[in-house]
């Protein structure tokens, strides 16, 4: 008994001696979330930042990198360097790209972005980001915990051209459902839904110009006993170069009972000038559930139809 009572002693004093581990909290906030921009060579514009501090102190730098599209979510490769022809610096009187500085709790600090494009820039479109960084810092007041980074970016899209004229270029990459089945026959394949699955629409946009664009458009369903359905495509930058896949509103999916044939119609317009682009695919609805479950109560009906005939025969032998 007494040495359990040295052990608990003894626990009870290291734990009560001990420094508690504080990890520290990084919440950050930069305004505004995206800089979109036409601009000729040989111009030069101002844009402010404001980076906001809502977690524990933290020391940050400002600093610009390029980035290029990444995959067909919206992701960015942001590079280690800073590359391309423009040319960027900081008018704040205090406070230069890479210079660190100490953000408290609950405070803001703001970077006054000065972009130059040279004369003879390419016309084009170039893609950087402006981070707020934090550097690799211990736990706060002397008390042990982890090492914490973070960092907060806002993208800027500049548009470089002398003319003021850009080029839009695009194509529908590729449209394609989900089915439950897919059946091949004859070289044609058919896409195969229960009538209570829902519809997803997967479209991917390529762009094969110079320029982002934002398209608009619709995707719509018809077919069966008549129904029609419509989802509105969510305006999204496609940067130049690279391919995105289109998300709508609410969602690209369709959802009901569907029974028999249907046509997937998507209409997508890069801008007002320009022709829409249209692309189509069918599936086919069949109620495998509701015939399975129907087949389940025929079967068990018959069961107690026929149990129930063999009793009644019984009851009328001994009779």
């Amino acid at each position: 008994m007494k040495k359990i009572i040295t052990i608990i002693t003894i626990i009870t004093v290291i734990l009560l001696s001990a420094k508690s581990a504080h990890a520290q909290q990084i919440s950050l906030s930069l305004y505004p979330p995206i800089i979109e921009t036409i601009i000729k060579p040989g111009k030069n514009i101002l844009v402010a930042y404001t980076v906001t501090n809502n977690g524990d102190p933290a020391t940050l730098r400002f600093n610009m990198r390029t980035f290029s599209p990444q995959g067909v979510t919206g992701a960015m490769n942001i590079s280690d360097d800073l590359e391309g022809p423009v040319r960027f610096s900081l008018d704040n009187n205090d406070l230069q790209l890479g210079q660190p500085f100490l953000l408290r709790t609950g405070s803001y600090r703001q970077a006054i972005v000065r972009m130059r494009i040279p004369e003879g820039t390419p016309d084009g479109d170039y893609y950087y980001v402006l981070l707020a960084e934090t550097e690799s810092t211990p736990g706060i007041n002397g008390s042990s915990g982890s090492i914490s980074r973070a960092s907060v970016g806002s993208p800027l899209l500049v548009t470089v051209t002398q003319s003021g004229k850009v080029q839009i270029k695009g194509s529908i990459e590729s449209m394609y459902v989900s089915p439950r089945y897919k059946i091949t026959l004859f070289d044609t394949t058919y896409n195969i839904f229960d009538s209570s699955d829902p519809v997803l629409v997967h479209l991917t946009l390529k762009n094969e110009g110079n320029n982002l664009f934002k398209p608009e458009g619709t995707i719509s369903l018809s077919g069966g006993l008549g129904e029609t359905m419509s989802r509105a495509i969510i305006p999204q930058n496609i940067l130049s170069d690279s391919s995105r896949a289109i998300n709508c509103s609410p969602h690209c999916s369709f959802s009901g009972f569907f029974i028999g044939t249907y046509d997937i119609n998507a209409s997508v317009r890069l801008n007002e000038k320009q022709s829409p682009l249209r692309i189509s695919t069918r599936f086919i609805a069949i109620p495998f559930k509701f015939i399975l479950g129907l087949f389940v109560v025929i079967i068990i009906t018959l069961s107690i139809l026929i149990k129930g005939k063999k009793k009644q025969q019984k009851k009328d032998q001994y009779l």
